[in-house]
């Protein structure tokens, strides 16, 4: 009874809050799948040098709105599935459309809190060398299914919840560090707990285990307007890379301050890898020249976050109106298309974004008379650490305004037939700032 209440009072904040952001429920066949609510995901990591071999076991509670069975998402199956204390069959399960795929049970559960527990491996960016552990939780939007569900079973990006990590290597002596977004302590040698905080989702984690010395580090912090010191953390294999970081780095923050409002997170982690480039609540791997880039993001994308592939071009939209000078334009410059009417399973973002989205945000800004900043300004304000759609962005723009900026929506945003992309082989086309990568060189930013 006790236990019962806990969670009630741990989840009675949001509610089935999120759910709102979720896809439809459906049926395959009789069978009825339903999307459930994160309360809190405790992880249990062990990277063990000496069999070369990374472990989880996930203890997760959630709470389901109505009687089905629960949809949340892992690539690699779980090892062993059990839920309420008992044994449980992992499934994979397409969406309506075959949009994306998902990850179920083969039991049905009535509506209400439950607790899921899973064991499995963590192989995906993950290595190991005689004497150490090294693991990457490195993430992309534009390919489904790339978020935390590489690693570790969590829920879909519509979802905020609580998460903690426990991270043992063992099998080794030597010594390790993880940079994270978390609150990270030291419990023992290469014994690690890190908090994450309730507003984040399975998109906000930043995740990277590595001997110590591996990487060169510099350090400093930023005094935000609000007054609050900020410390940084830059981390890179090269000393070049890191040559003025700390000057470009301060340089765009009081950039973005000064557009949009005081840093919103505890601390920045950038990990300057000189390739690829992927976006964290607070954090990043980017190379020098997207740094702006990744930073805008800290904003726009893990400040404010999206809810699925429907609602993702507003964040590279604006970073990429940003990145091309704060623009104003007469016309976006193109007839018609679609950045946002793609069917509501899709989880990754439209390419067009860059373009299209950038150039819109940009007729935008001359609607307002060169305030695009100031509406962006507000939406941080009041979004903050909380989610927002393409409908939640244009009915904010309206009352903004004090226009009705629908037609412009319904042609520019709403307006292709298109409901697919056609380009899932060639993802990165047009995304400068996210190039892709290969399997080896991700293992590479190890």
């Amino acid at each position: 009874m006790i236990k019962i209440t806990m969670l009630m009072l741990l989840a009675v904040t949001h509610v089935f809050a999120n759910l709102d952001h979720a896809p439809k429920n459906f049926k395959i066949e009789s069978k009825k799948f339903v999307f459930v609510d994160f309360v809190k995901a405790d992880y249990f990591l062990t990277f063990d040098v000496a069999s070369e071999k990374a472990t989880y076991k996930a203890v997760i509670t959630f709470n389901q709105p109505v009687a089905g069975s629960p949809i949340f998402d892992i690539i690699e199956m779980p090892s062993t599935s059990k839920v309420n204390g008992k044994n449980d069959k992992a499934i994979q399960i397409s969406s309506p459309g075959d949009e994306t795929k998902y990850v179920s049970l083969s039991s049905t559960l009535d509506s209400g809190f439950h607790t899921f527990e899973f064991t499995g491996n963590i192989k995906t960016n993950t290595d190991f060398t005689s004497d150490s552990a090294r693991s990457g939780f490195w993430m992309s939007d534009l390919t489904d299914r790339r978020y935390l569900e590489q690693y570790l079973p969590t829920n879909l990006e519509f979802d905020q919840f609580a998460m903690s990590m426990d991270v043992k290597v063992t099998g080794t002596q030597t010594p390790h560090r993880i940079f994270t977004n978390g609150t990270l302590s030291e419990k023992s040698s290469n014994h690690f707990h890190i908090a994450y905080p309730d507003y984040f989702s399975s998109s906000s984690v930043y995740f990277h285990l590595s001997e110590k010395g591996r990487f060169k580090i510099k350090s400093f912090s930023h005094k935000s307007i609000d007054g609050r010191e900020i410390p940084i953390v830059t981390y890179s294999k090269s000393s070049w890379s890191l040559y003025e970081i700390e000057k470009n780095t301060l340089k765009v923050m009081k950039e973005l301050e000064s557009k949009f409002g005081p840093w919103g997170h505890p601390s920045l982690t950038a990990y300057i890898a000189g390739m690829g480039g992927m976006e964290h609540s607070g954090a990043t791997i980017t190379s020098r020249s997207a740094l702006g880039h990744e930073l805008t993001h800290s904003y726009f994308a893990r400040g404010v976050l999206p809810t699925n592939g429907n609602s993702g071009w507003l964040d590279e939209a604006v970073a990429s109106w940003r990145d091309k000078g704060y623009k104003a334009s007469s016309s976006p410059g193109y007839s018609a298309t679609n950045l946002a009417a793609f069917s509501n399973y899709k989880r990754t973002t439209t390419t067009k974004a860059y373009t299209e989205g950038a150039a819109f945000m940009a007729y935008i800004n001359l609607k307002l008379n060169g305030n695009l900043e100031g509406f962006l300004k507000k939406m941080y304000e009041d979004y903050l650490h909380g989610q927002w759609t393409t409908e939640i962005f244009l009915k904010e723009l309206n009352d903004f305004s004090g226009m009705d900026f629908s037609n412009s929506f319904n042609k520019y945003v709403y307006g292709s037939n298109e409901k697919k992309e056609h380009n899932k082989h060639n993802a990165r086309k047009g995304s400068p700032m996210h190039p892709k990568l290969t399997k080896q060189q991700l293992l590479d930013l190890l």
